[in-house]
């Protein structure tokens, strides 16, 4: 990376899950009717109870994707968390499921959440950060940073970065 430029990060987005709940189950009705593993698992009932829960984080987490320009050592998706005074900081969210994109977004670079950032002048990451709170700071390597009102996920990003929930 070029030591004379200043390591910069800018969110280009704070987005949040948009659909309908019926369609939510519809998805995860045909995921479990396309997967031996899933209706194994889910063969003695609990679905409804999972996917409610799942529901419930969905809703209330929102997807940042930040523009990483001239990264330096000190880069780390990891220390993206967004500050909350209302509760201790060992409670604050982190960052979840941290994908590299391309500069342009349109790309995948890596969903592996240990691997090191792309060495590259500038690219994109995502993640999620559950409970998110409009208003409140979002924390990065590099200090606080601006983020916009939440707007609905775009379709290229749900593509890019699927949702997981945490074990």
């Amino acid at each position: 990376m070029d030591n004379n430029i200043a390591p910069r990060i800018t969110v280009l987005g704070v987005y949040k899950f948009a659909g309908d709940r019926s369609e939510y189950e519809e998805l995860l009705r045909r995921e479990l009717e396309a997967s031996d593993e899933l209706r194994e698992q889910w063969a003695d009932g609990g679905l409804a109870d999972y996917a409610a829960s799942i529901w419930d984080l969905r809703e209330n987490a929102a997807l940042v994707e930040a523009l990483v320009e001239s990264p330096d050592n000190q880069f780390d998706a990891g220390d993206f968390m967004q500050a909350d005074p209302s509760t201790v900081r060992d409670n604050w969210q982190v960052a979840w499921m941290e994908t590299y994109l391309s500069a342009d977004g349109e790309t995948c670079v890596s969903l592996e959440r240990s691997h090191r950032h792309p060495n590259e002048q500038s690219f994109r990451v995502a993640f999620f950060i559950h409970e998110w709170k409009p208003g409140l700071p979002l924390l990065s390597s590099y200090g606080p940073l601006a983020c916009p009102d939440p707007a609905p996920m775009p379709e290229r990003l749900r593509r890019l970065v699927p949702y997981s929930p945490p074990d």
